[in-house]
Parts: structure tokens; sequence; C-alpha cells
């Protein structure tokens, strides 16, 4: 049986637990795994993200493709709205490469 995973959630934020050969990994308090340096795509370059001041300039996964920044890309006035929006929208791609971005890093850990 496996001994290792990594679980991702994504809400208001970015939240990562990893259990790396049967034991939980953390640092001197939680794992931060949502704030990851991420490359920004190139349509990117001038989107401020769910918070401009956040690591690495705003250019880490959580301030990316949390929730908020999910609704602020889809043009929503609030996170209630993600539920129906379409599923070809462009906020499900910057979400998919953010993610992706972030999962190369853990991966590389």
């Amino acid at each position: 049986p496996p001994t290792s995973c990594c679980y991702i959630t994504i809400g208001t934020g970015v939240g990562v637990g990893l259990v790396v050969n049967g034991a939980p990994v953390h640092g001197l308090m939680h794992p931060e795994g949502g704030h990851v340096a991420t490359p920004r795509r190139a349509v990117d370059l001038s989107f401020e993200g769910s918070n401009p001041k956040d690591c690495f300039g705003g250019a880490c996964a959580e301030n990316m493709c949390c929730s908020l920044a999910l609704a602020k890309r889809a043009g929503l006035p609030s996170t209630a709205g993600l539920a129906k929006l379409d599923d070809a929208h462009d906020a499900w791609d910057a979400a998919a490469h953010y993610i992706g971005a972030m999962c190369a890093n853990i991966v590389l850990l």
C-alpha cells in the first residue's frame, strides 16, 4: 500500500497536506504549500490575483487560483457564482495552470 500522499484543498486559500513514508510533513508550524512560487501565464502578467501583496509579488499558487482570485478573474462580485461558471471559462484553465505548477513544486521537494 502507498505510504506517501499529498492532499490539496482549494477554497478561500490553498492548503496542502503531505505524508511521506507514513509520517506527516510539517515545519515549525503548519505547511504553507499554497504559497509556492508559480510562473505566471503570459495572459496573467497584469492580473493581480486575490492579494497582490502576497508572497513573490503575488505570483504564488494561492494568490492566483484561490476562490477569490477565480471570482475576480471571472468578473464575479463574489465566489458564490463560481459553481455556475461555465466549464470552458478561462478561470478554470488558469486554476489548472497554477495548481499544476504547485504540484510540480511539491513533487520536486
